[in-house]
């Protein structure tokens, strides 16, 4: 294998390992050396790949949203009621998405400094927030609510079910359509 492919494998695996790493102990508690220990390279050469620690987080949370968002912004724009694409965005989520969002979110407005955090609201906004938006944009919302405000209503509300992943898949089928419901018709 020449060096050119040899590198390109070393990073996938980084990014691939951090990506099981970040997402299961989070940010703070993941260190360089258990991402380089995993990856069998030593510190020195993970830091051929990436700069620093923020960086490979920053390339994990970008490889996790690409195909994601792209999904996302299709569905938004398909035919049904508000409901149907709600469902069928958590669903898709829920089945996809391997990230903790919660602790995602945390992390960036925890660890982060500020362009990096300016970076990840605005892949955030692009990635989540813009598809959710594009639903309510063809509804009659509520006199004072915008698009806006309802899609960051909706994902404050949802990512509680993107950590039910591990219940009968009946049990996350109710969960779902009952936020749905509660979310777009409220409780009185």
């Amino acid at each position: 294998m020449d060096r050119k492919a040899e590198w390109k494998l070393t990073h996938e695996k980084i990014l691939t390992v951090a990506t099981d790493l970040f997402m299961k102990n989070g940010f703070k508690a993941t260190s360089t050396r258990e991402i380089a220990k995993q990856c069998g390279i030593t510190q020195p050469n993970l830091y051929h790949h990436f700069k620093n620690k923020v960086t490979i987080y920053l390339a994990v949370i970008e490889t996790l949203t690409s195909s994601v968002s792209q999904t996302l912004q299709e569905m938004a724009a398909e035919k049904g009621t508000a409901q149907e694409l709600l469902s069928r965005m958590i669903h898709f989520l829920l089945a996809t998405h391997p990230a903790n969002l919660t602790m995602m979110i945390h992390d960036i407005n925890n660890e982060l400094d500020e362009k990096a955090k300016m970076d990840m609201f605005t892949l955030f906004q692009q990635t989540y927030s813009r598809p959710f938006q594009l639903i309510f944009e063809n509804e009659s919302l509520r006199s004072g609510v915008t698009a806006a405000q309802a899609a960051s209503f909706v994902l404050t509300n949802i990512s509680y079910l993107l950590n039910m992943k591990e219940l009968p898949q009946e049990t996350v089928n109710k969960q779902v359509e009952l936020t749905i419901d509660l979310l777009l018709h409220g409780i009185m």
